[in-house]
């Protein structure tokens, strides 16, 4: 694939999001692309997330596509790339960043409908059914002694 990396759009735990823009061929990916990138050593992760969108497929406008993935060198390191489509509203993450960890019931209904369609092959029955029971294992976190958990982490993880 013939690209360049364009201007920035984020960075997660284990990988960095910039626009991918082709230099040669225009109708190289079929819509605006994002570019996901991790140095190629650590790249795991991103090589995961590929083989989930492979065998996802695009069975459900609610899954992101994926255009393919490659390999650069940039700077003297060797980087993976993962082509998706650019997903202008941003993640779920996102969303809940900028209202405190806070989403409406409505949103969080929402929310989990778009995750279950995007199961292929589930019937609209079991996608209510995983919403309504979604929506009652939230009320557990409203009693008056919620559950509790405590962990212990590695700082490598930090």
């Amino acid at each position: 694939m013939d690209w360049v990396r364009g201007d920035a759009l984020g960075r997660g735990s284990f990988a960095t999001v910039s626009l991918a823009i082709p230099t040669t061929n225009p109708n190289q990916f079929p819509s605006l692309t994002a570019v996901k990138s991790a140095e190629a050593q650590t790249s795991c992760w991103l090589r995961n997330e590929k083989h989930v969108l492979d065998r996802l497929g695009s069975s459900s406008p609610r899954i992101i596509r994926c255009f393919g993935d490659d390999c650069s060198f940039e700077n003297g390191v060797e980087y993976y790339n993962l082509f998706l489509e650019y997903a202008a509203g941003g993640s779920l993450a996102d969303e809940l960043k900028n209202h405190d960890g806070q989403i409406s019931e409505h949103e969080a209904r929402e929310y989990t409908r778009a995750i279950v369609e995007g199961k292929p092959g589930i019937s609209s029955e079991k996608i209510e059914a995983a919403v309504r029971d979604r929506m009652a294992r939230k009320e557990i976190f409203r009693r008056a002694n919620p559950p509790l958990l405590y962990a212990v982490l590695d700082e490598s993880i930090l």
